[in-house]
């Protein structure tokens, strides 16, 4: 099933259909054939919550394909061609937690840009019964996972995701708030103070840092110093070994 967020635009026509702002398609052909609705902006694990509800129905009227719980699939997002890689891995990332969450295992993850149309910001995602009988499942896994030199079939990733790594330190020996003047000597000393007068500096000069940064780049800077530095004050809070 396809969302885009704008058209197809073929050079020297006009966009395939139009969108209203802050709306997307919901149900779309790749070749912009129109979708069943159109749908008011909304975040990613809602949308492919709406995607896999739809795909997944055991409506009478629908009888797409229903995956009970307990069984497998292999899971396809493809970008519609103007979608980056990175809001590709976001869309990959909610539709695993959703389908596990439906009780669903993802065997094998493909995610790039398979089926494309110029210009399309939007993802699709297809699903692959892989438990028909265990045979079938098997030489299933074992077609996908064929050596194959094709420049459009990149390397799958094991659906399962892995959680943040955990790295052991000591207890730190007391716990502080992020300001620079009440962090005490006994957890940290003036590196504590050093690092949140720093930090906060950091957060101060954001605005700065993305002004300066959208003279030659994309103008995030700032922000993304910002994320970093909020991190960092959070942590303090909790104390540092």
């Amino acid at each position: 099933m396809g969302v885009s967020l704008s058209p197809c635009v073929v050079p020297g026509r006009p966009p395939s259909f139009t969108l209203p702002a802050g709306f997307f398609e919901l149900g779309l052909g790749i070749h912009g054939e129109p979708g069943m609705q159109q749908c008011p902006g909304t975040d990613a694990n809602s949308l492919v919550a709406t995607m896999l509800d739809t795909i997944l129905s055991t409506e009478p009227s629908r009888g797409y394909l229903p995956v009970p719980a307990g069984e497998t699939v292999a899971l396809l997002v493809n970008s519609r061609g103007g979608t980056s890689n990175l809001e590709l891995g976001v869309v990959v990332r909610s539709a695993v937690v959703s389908l596990e969450a439906r009780g669903i295992a993802v065997a094998r993850v493909y995610a790039s840009a398979y089926m494309t149309a110029i210009q399309m910001a939007g993802v699709s995602l297809t699903l692959l019964r892989l438990d028909g009988n265990a045979l079938a499942g098997a030489a299933t896994l074992d077609a996908l996972d064929s050596p194959t030199t094709a420049s459009g079939w990149p390397a799958h990733y094991p659906g399962h995701l892995q959680g943040p790594a955990t790295i052991p330190c000591a207890a730190p020996p007391a716990t502080f708030s992020s300001g620079a003047e009440s962090a005490p000597a006994a957890v940290g000393g003036s590196f504590a103070i050093a690092l949140s007068a720093a930090m906060d500096a950091l957060l101060n000069a954001a605005p700065e840092l993305n002004r300066l940064d959208a003279e030659c780049g994309d103008g995030d800077c700032g922000s993304s110093m910002a994320v970093g530095a909020t991190a960092v004050l959070a942590a303090l809070q909790t104390g540092l070994p």
